[in-house]
């Protein structure tokens, strides 16, 4: 039996008990999820109303279905009929986002997977933006992103803490929910102009190749596990020789390295890990993470005991690192690579780049959530 083989076989089985035991927590967090939002008020003050916007990505299973369910909730709790928008492959949610804001949206309710949502995020901050320089005597109202999860990792859903399967109690955080500011991640390719957003992971490196050679029917069919189907094809992929410009909070320095995969972080939480243990998504800092491995599959078995240890906060106290992964906090990350390599945001490919900046922009939205903090 090939070492190819033997690997398929103990990541299926690893993605199968993930599977398992992500289904028993799921009931228990979904009631204890429902119970909360249960003590959230029954109906809103008339007088008090806000002016709600939906944006869904219509290419989501079930997208119909979940909109006539937005709409009869919003009817049977005795509220304006909100104004429903659509993405498409020519605009994904940041315009219809900026124009609902201009518009005078009081909550955007993002409606689809962590793609719609970055750029619906995006898209509230540069009509904010807008109204800063047009109207700046007007004391303006900051509109509030609401996550309704409907797609096939919700990464960004998973670290709010939000129902992932429970529209009714998603909504109800919309609707009620408590505001909080939170952060999003930027990167810029080369010297182009266009700023891409993240709220949760950008990564260049097996990252981003995991990304490309996740077949898309198959997220469809079998959901997240598709990506670890496509880990295997991927993993064997070269590394990145690449010179890192790192800005911390108390000083700038520069490293010259070859790593597998370089990630960066606003949030660290991914189905069934804590992949940053101190990544958050208030804190006003990017949490950069280096990978590298050698000896093929045993390096890599390392780095995967290491992330699975420190989700119980132990750490490898191994000598021998033939797998390693490690974390730095940031403010600003700028790369030069050797060579042009995919670029992923929040599991989107934006593109090839031999140069690329990370930058945050702290408490850049409010968001709707059950608790106001990250912790």
């Amino acid at each position: 039996m090939t070492v190819y083989i033997k690997f398929w076989i103990c990541t299926l089985i690893i993605a199968v008990c993930i599977v398992v035991v992500r289904r028993t927590f799921r009931h228990i967090k979904r009631k204890k999820l429902t119970q909360m939002t249960a003590k959230l008020p029954e109906k809103p003050n008339r007088s008090a109303q806000k002016q709600f916007v939906v944006i869904i990505n219509p290419s989501k299973k079930h997208a119909d279905k979940i909109e006539r369910e937005i709409l009869i909730y919003f009817e049977s709790m005795k509220l304006d009929r909100p104004r429903v928008m659509y993405t498409s492959v020519e605009s994904a949610g940041f315009d219809e986002a900026k124009e609902a804001v201009l518009e005078g949206a009081d909550v955007v309710l993002a409606c689809g997977g962590d793609g719609t949502v970055r750029q619906v995020a995006a898209g509230i901050l540069a009509g904010m933006k807008h109204q800063r320089k047009t109207d700046q005597e007007q004391e303006l109202v900051e509109p509030e992103l609401a996550v309704v999860p409907i797609g096939t990792g919700n990464l960004f859903a998973r670290n709010l803490n939000l129902p992932l399967d429970d529209l009714s109690a998603a909504l109800n955080i919309a609707v009620f929910g408590r505001s909080h500011n939170i952060d999003l991640g930027f990167c810029k390719l080369d010297d182009d102009l266009e700023e891409h957003a993240f709220t949760v992971i950008s990564g260049v490196g097996f990252d981003a190749n995991l990304v490309q050679g996740t077949n898309p029917e198959a997220k469809k069919k079998i959901g997240y596990l598709a990506y670890f189907m496509a880990g295997g094809k991927k993993m064997f992929s070269r590394s990145i020789k690449l010179r890192a410009l790192i800005k911390t909070p108390k000083k700038k320095f520069q490293i010259e390295t070859k790593l597998r995969s370089l990630m960066v972080g606003n949030c660290g939480k991914i189905p069934g890990f804590q992949l940053i243990p101190d990544a958050k998504y208030d804190d006003g800092l990017l949490d950069v993470v280096a990978i590298n491995t050698t000896a093929g599959i045993v390096g890599w078995l390392q780095v995967a005991t290491d992330v699975f240890l420190q989700n119980f906060g132990i750490g490898s106290k191994s000598r021998l690192k033939i797998g390693r992964i490690d974390f730095l906090a940031a403010e600003e990350v700028q790369l030069e690579l050797a060579k042009p390599q995919i670029i992923q945001v929040d599991g989107d490919l934006i593109g090839k780049a031999s140069k690329i900046t990370f930058w945050i922009e702290k408490a850049a939205i409010k968001v709707r959530l059950l608790k106001t903090s990250s912790q």
